[in-house]
């Protein structure tokens, strides 16, 4: 979730426990199978014990809840990133005849350097519109040729 494509267990946990409060473990593995996701009812309770150690989960008799403290720290941070990277510019754009060029070694980091990009875009514009156009998938192909991809 954070830093990789395919989510830990535990990090499969919180997201479950976000959406369904009070969770038996046996609950928790029963829901991860229907997801597709199979794991050991130990490897369960090993993830939930790091997350109560960690403060992210509490126990109350057999159920598993989100700490309501770690909820609300998590809410602010997101409240204060949002601030930070959506009102203010974190990626500066050169000013008029202004030339800068960025290098990227790959269409992955090029295509997230562009949504940063067209998110400053969004924000700096008075009606926070912004419409784009490809006109066909050969762009990519090309992009990628003239990049050297």
């Amino acid at each position: 979730m954070l830093l990789d494509s395919s989510p830990k267990l535990d990090e499969l946990i919180v997201e479950l426990l976000a959406d369904k409060p009070s969770l038996q473990a046996a609950n928790i593995q029963d829901q991860l199978l229907t997801d597709g996701k199979e794991f050991t009812i130990q490897a369960i309770y090993k993830a939930l014990r790091l997350l109560e150690n960690g403060g992210v989960v509490v126990k109350h008799k057999k159920k598993y809840a989100l700490r309501l403290s770690w909820v609300t720290d998590i809410e602010n941070l997101a409240k204060d990133a949002s601030a930070n990277y959506t009102k203010r510019a974190v990626i500066s754009l050169p000013k008029k005849q202004q030339k800068v060029i960025w290098h990227y070694n790959s269409l992955l980091t090029l295509n997230n350097f562009w949504s940063q990009i067209l998110l400053l875009l969004i924000n700096k514009s008075e009606t926070h519109t912004l419409l784009t156009w490809m006109p066909h998938s050969g762009a990519v192909a090309q992009l990628s040729k003239i990049l050297n991809f």
